[in-house]
């Protein structure tokens, strides 16, 4: 089974002041919408609504489409089928919308400096109150 992302609209909108910095803190808010996929005659088609809100409001991003599947025969009735019983896209169609849309919303807010829609990677988390010593350590029991 393929799936393929037509991307229809993309739409990005700054909304804090480029004089202002920007908060240190930022939520984001990421909705995907899937709608029913239907049948076409070159496969199945399922239109999505993309949408990323920060908190506070420094901007908006939202991306349209249509997730183009095509398969076998077998293949796209599984998917009518798993639609129907589940009543949710499968997750092959959700992880090809949400890559695709990540994609173009992180060069979207790059071109509105803004804090890219991943999040921050840091050190991994040590106990806290403890020193993590340098090199191997180890340990008997009996």
């Amino acid at each position: 089974m393929r799936v393929d992302i037509r991307i229809i609209s993309l739409s990005g909108e700054r909304l804090w002041d480029y004089d202002k910095p920007l908060p240190a803190k930022a939520n984001l808010s990421i909705n995907i919408n899937v709608m029913e996929a239907t049948r076409t005659a070159s496969g199945l088609e399922a239109p999505f609504m993309f949408t990323i809100n920060y908190s506070p409001p420094i901007a908006h991003i939202s991306i349209k489409g249509k997730a183009m599947v095509t398969g076998t025969e077998e293949e796209e009735e599984a998917v009518m089928e798993e639609q129907k019983r589940s009543r949710r896209p499968p997750p092959q169609v959700i992880q090809a919308v949400s890559t695709a849309c990540i994609t173009e919303a992180i060069i979207i807010s790059r071109s509105l400096n803004i804090p890219p829609p991943i999040p921050p990677i840091g050190p991994p988390p040590t106990p806290s109150g403890r020193r993590e010593e340098p090199g191997p350590t180890t340990s008997y029991t009996r």
